[in-house]
């Protein structure tokens, strides 16, 4: 009998200081990401912030931007080789880059552009000295909040099959309110790559609260980003 008693008050402590751990993190990781500011820019704006975009890349993306290929380059220049490489096969211009930042220091970034009635996010990462506190979340939630403001219904994004963090990120977009669309096909002059393409509804239900970003403009004649029904205007009417 007093086994069994010691038994379940031991396991009631362990519980105990299991939430309370969780509590400590959940409050921890709030705080953290009060003091993170995200900000969207095009691509001109995020030139105002180069050098660190141009560290951050560094960290996040060695193989890309190996051997030091951008310690000779000015910040700018860097800064446009980054947006660039990061923008894959779709314009740069076309792009917009979420921002988060302390201050003026850039701790993680993600590209943005439409995609048929959704918000394409891809090239989301974060410093590695910042990670496991909430600003890849933040990040997202951030895209979802702009993407319903921009009146697009919903986020979506791919992951390789052959990214050796492909479930982690799996993982992560599902806990967001994310589902999975399996063996979409990725194809390139070169190869076919199987992957998985994810999808989410944007606004409230994923961006649990987050405020769309604040837009960083470089001068008075800059013009709104992408609107749903200027997009749908743009596109050729079906005979």
């Amino acid at each position: 009998m007093q086994l069994a008693v010691s038994t379940c008050v031991a396991s009631a402590a362990a519980g105990l200081v299991a939430l309370s751990t969780w509590l400590f993190r959940c409050w921890w990781l709030e705080r953290n990401c009060r003091s993170v500011d995200v900000r969207v820019a095009n691509y001109s704006a995020a030139h105002s912030f180069a050098g660190s975009i141009k560290a951050l890349a560094v960290k996040c993306f060695p193989t890309e931007f190996e051997n030091g290929v951008l310690d000779a380059c000015s910040d700018e220049d860097a800064c446009k080789d980054v947006l660039n490489t990061l923008s894959g096969f779709h314009s740069v211009e076309d792009c917009q880059w979420l921002l988060a930042m302390r201050q003026e220091l850039v701790l993680g970034l993600a590209m943005l552009v439409p995609y048929h009635d959704s918000l394409y996010v891809a090239s989301l990462c974060v410093d590695p000295a910042h990670r496991r506190q909430g600003l890849g979340a933040l990040l997202m939630r951030s895209a979802s909040a702009h993407a319903h403001q921009l009146g697009l219904p919903s986020l979506c994004g791919t992951v390789t099959n052959s990214n050796s963090n492909a479930k982690h990120l799996v993982d992560f977009y599902q806990r967001l309110g994310g589902s999975v669309e399996k063996n979409h096909a990725v194809c390139s002059q070169s190869t076919t790559l199987l992957s998985q393409r994810l999808r989410a509804p944007s606004g409230p239900a994923t961006a649990h609260g987050v405020r769309p970003p604040m837009r960083i403009t470089t001068c008075a004649s800059d013009k709104e980003p992408w609107k749903y029904e200027n997009l749908l205007k743009l596109r050729p009417h079906p005979n």
